[in-house]
């Protein structure tokens, strides 16, 4: 049985990480790697039971994470103002994956996947979007870019579905 638990923390200004690691038995990896570099910054990181990655980079003023794994990859960056994300990523045999860019000033995401195999890269660049995506069952994919302000979409996918989509609001 190997246990590892890898954390590496670059820390300024006022910040707040929270790491809770528990492993399980036979369990050969869970990490994590954070990099805040701003003031206000917040992030709250849950990993137990079975294999589990996060890297997190938030720039800027007062954005927030809140990452829970039970067997999945993340790799999420915010840079701006106000900005949060909250990924939950729960499965079997098989790790779910995200990459998540946040962008600007007052954007939400909430991503849940829960199966096994599912992928989502999602992007919000600029202000006020809203993002709610929802991976049920196994084998989903999702490429999902906001680009302008003010923008919501949920999207919910359950089982084998592969989807692109690209939202964009108009000019000034």
């Amino acid at each position: 049985m190997t246990i590892m638990h890898w954390f590496a923390l670059a820390l300024v200004g006022w910040i707040s990480v929270h790491v809770l690691v528990t492993p399980a038995f036979g369990q050969t990896l869970s990490s994590v790697e954070i990099t805040q570099n701003g003031d206000e910054l917040s992030i709250d990181v849950d990993q137990e039971l079975g294999q589990n990655q996060l890297d997190a980079v938030q720039t800027g003023r007062s954005n927030r994470m809140t990452v829970s794994q039970s067997g999945g990859a993340a790799d999420l960056r915010q840079d701006g103002e106000s900005n949060a994300a909250d990924v939950k990523q729960v499965s079997g045999l098989e790790l779910n994956w995200v990459d998540i860019l946040q962008h600007g000033t007052g954007n939400t995401l909430s991503l849940d996947q829960s199966g096994n195999a599912n992928a989502a890269a999602v992007a919000q660049l600029g202000d006020l979007n809203q993002m709610v995506v929802m991976q049920l069952g196994d084998g989903n994919s999702l490429s999902y870019t906001q680009s302008g302000r003010g923008l919501a979409v949920t999207v919910t996918q359950t089982g084998g579905a592969s989807v692109v989509i690209s939202q964009t609001s108009p000019g000034p």
